[in-house]
């Protein structure tokens, strides 16, 4: 089994992340420096069965985070569905997660209820209507980013005339959230709260 180590360490910013895993796989010039152009390298031209390590990714910096998040979805994704192929292990490398929090508890009008959406997710597009589903999943699935912890809370205290528009959400929600294949690593955890 071929051994990929991917160390952290000394990485400060964009350039020297896909630096780092660029020289770890050895990938040609023509790497595109994106997570489509990893997960298509990783599968089709590095030398498998493969081990790999990531090693100190908890002192990446924010600059990084993002890209890091995406990275780790690949690896998580690879070790489930080629799971014959591909080996994975974080040593001082926590699950980076982002935290979602939609907490209607004190959520009266439309207004309020925008609010919530869009100070949890960052730059949706402001012109939405959030009863719209078609809108508002196109918004959503673009811009919720994982792995993410989401939590739901104060549904029960929204008021009668927000309940449709908050069941429309949450199919929107749901629908992005959703594993697009059974086996897939799950990218969402999806917690209520009232």
């Amino acid at each position: 089994m071929k051994q990929y180590t991917i160390d952290f360490t000394n990485v400060k910013n964009y350039i020297d992340f896909y630096d780092v895993i660029s020289d770890c796989f050895n990938f040609p010039s023509w790497f595109g420096r994106n997570p489509d152009a990893i997960w298509d390298l990783l599968t089709g031209y590095i030398e498998t069965p493969a081990e790999i390590n990531v090693i100190n990714a908890d002192v990446l910096n924010a600059d990084v985070t993002y890209d890091y998040r995406y990275f780790y979805v690949i690896l998580k994704e690879l070790s489930v569905e080629h799971a014959d192929e591909f080996k994975v292990k974080f040593v001082n490398s926590s699950e980076p997660t982002k935290t979602y929090i939609f907490d209607f508890s004190n959520v009266k009008t439309m207004s309020d209820f925008k609010n919530i959406i869009d100070k949890n997710i960052e730059n949706i597009i402001l012109k939405y209507a959030p009863d719209n589903y078609k809108e508002l999943f196109a918004a959503i699935s673009r811009n919720l980013e994982y792995p993410a912890d989401i939590h739901i809370r104060g549904v029960k205290k929204l008021p009668a005339e927000l309940k449709k528009t908050y069941e429309v959400f949450h199919e929107a929600l749901i629908k992005t959230v959703e594993p697009l294949w059974p086996h897939i690593y799950n990218r969402y955890k999806i917690t209520y709260e009232d």
